[in-house]
């Protein structure tokens, strides 16, 4: 179920990385419901409305969540399904089907969220919209970490991987036996079991990843 939480989005005066947002829930026991301690969000300089639809907490204690405008048809406290859910006006979906993000899916996301960003990302990729013109994540050559620091863009769980290699290797030939190493389990859209070493081919500076990042599910850490 996704609880949801009426409150204010706050970015300014902060550093938002890669995947995460200050909110602050208009009332503070909402989220109780997800069993999290919040702390008091201080200097914050902008204040922006709306609501979140939040599933569970991750690993750094963070909700993981859907954004939504002030306006979207949410009650606050109620709890909803993801077909229950006006999913195509949240925030993520909208910069999903922009080529905005890269969908990054686990198995513990919602079967009806992966379908529908799943369509999404693939209708902006095919309009070439956003990022999708530039995207090489299914192939590239890669020289040093400049390559995906400068040069190319790619999705994030490679970027991730590729820098972790870079600080640890020196060597492009010694990647196979890293990802190996490293065994990130995937399940795949048809239910299929495999790792991240088995999706990645590399050959020579060559790397190619043989599935669509929508069609992967990890297994979160």
């Amino acid at each position: 179920m996704f609880h949801i939480i009426k409150g204010t989005f706050h970015v300014k005066g902060f550093q938002p990385d890669g995947d995460s947002i200050r909110f602050k829930a208009a009332n503070s026991e909402r989220w109780n419901a997800l069993n999290l301690s919040v702390r008091t969000i201080i200097n914050a300089r902008d204040n922006v409305p709306g609501f979140i639809a939040a599933v569970e907490i991750d690993g750094f204690n963070r909700p993981v969540c859907l954004a939504f405008p002030a306006d979207a048809p949410l009650v606050d406290g109620t709890a909803l399904t993801a077909v229950q859910l006006p999913i195509e006006l949240s925030a993520n979906y909208q910069m999903c089907l922009e080529g905005l993000v890269y969908p990054t899916f686990y198995t513990s996301t919602d079967l009806e969220i992966v379908r529908m960003f799943g369509e999404a990302t693939s209708a902006a990729r095919d309009a070439r919209r956003g990022f999708w013109v530039i995207d090489r994540t299914n192939g590239f050559q890669f020289w040093d970490v400049r390559t995906i620091y400068e040069d190319i863009l790619i999705m994030p769980k490679i970027f991730r991987r590729l820098t972790s290699f870079c600080e640890r290797y020196g060597e492009i030939s010694e990647l196979t036996g890293y990802l190996k190493k490293d065994k990130d389990p995937v399940r795949l859209l048809d239910g299929s079991r495999t790792t991240l070493d088995q999706l990645i081919t590399v050959t020579g500076r060559v790397i190619e990843l043989s599935r669509l990042p929508e069609e992967m599910l990890f297994v979160a850490k």
